[in-house]
């Protein structure tokens, strides 16, 4: 079982990933923004974070960065669909290169997310991109 956090402003796509993950046997905490989800990071111990990368505000990729020069979580997943500048696979390497350990492009199924989760508990925690 994992600790995780969901960020995603899409109200949707939150839920659907609660259920899924809570399905799994996950402990699961969800919010609309990143900057939210730094606030949040500082009460709640998680191993996992999960973000969108496009939002308004602070993108997922801004997040993953935060969270990598903070240490405030080991694990990090980053999820899209694309945007409006750039696709999806834009998007997903700019938030690898932030420091999430893998990525997900939207529309996903249950089983990715599942085998993402798993994929990033099973690994040492990231180092810090400084």
């Amino acid at each position: 079982m994992a600790r995780i956090l969901l960020v995603d402003d899409d109200s949707l796509v939150l839920r659907g990933a609660q259920r899924v993950l809570q399905r799994a046997g996950h402990e699961v905490w969800d919010c609309t923004n990143p900057k939210t989800a730094l606030h949040m990071l500082t009460y709640v111990t998680v191993d996992v974070v999960i973000t969108d990368v496009y939002m308004s505000g602070m993108s997922g990729v801004e997040l993953a960065r935060r969270i990598r020069a903070s240490d405030r979580c080991r694990h990090i997943i980053a999820m899209t669909g694309g945007g409006v500048m750039h696709t999806a696979a834009e998007l997903l390497a700019q938030a690898r290169l932030a420091g999430a350990e893998r990525t997900l492009a939207k529309p996903f199924g249950p089983g990715e997310l599942e085998a993402a989760v798993a994929d990033v508990m099973a690994r040492p925690a990231a180092a810090s991109v400084n």
